[in-house]
């Protein structure tokens, strides 16, 4: 986020979870070439806790398809595709 700092971007909407990990996956390649994979998750119990700004109109609102996607999260993602939805010219919505 300092990059983002010192390029006068705002992090104020940025949600970091500290008591959790970003997840990562291994693959090992036996002798065949055949994968084996390995899956670490270590998520907080809530996340995308995050007020979201208000939308102004002709604002551009993108979204990562894993938030689109993924069933947690989708309750929060919704709102924000709502707030979009509910303005007079609505947001160009990209996923």
């Amino acid at each position: 986020m300092q990059f983002m700092h010192e390029n006068g971007i705002s992090t104020e909407h940025v949600n970091v979870f500290p008591d959790g990990k970003s997840p990562i996956s291994l693959a090992f390649l036996n002798n065949q070439n055949d994968a084996e994979y390995i899956f670490y998750k270590d998520y907080p119990k809530q996340r995308l806790d995050v007020n979201y700004p208000t939308l102004k109109e002709n604002d551009i609102v993108m979204i990562g398809s894993y938030y689109a996607l993924n069933p947690v999260l989708r309750d929060k993602i919704l709102e924000l595709l709502e707030q979009a939805q509910r303005k007079k010219r609505p947001s160009s919505i990209m996923i």
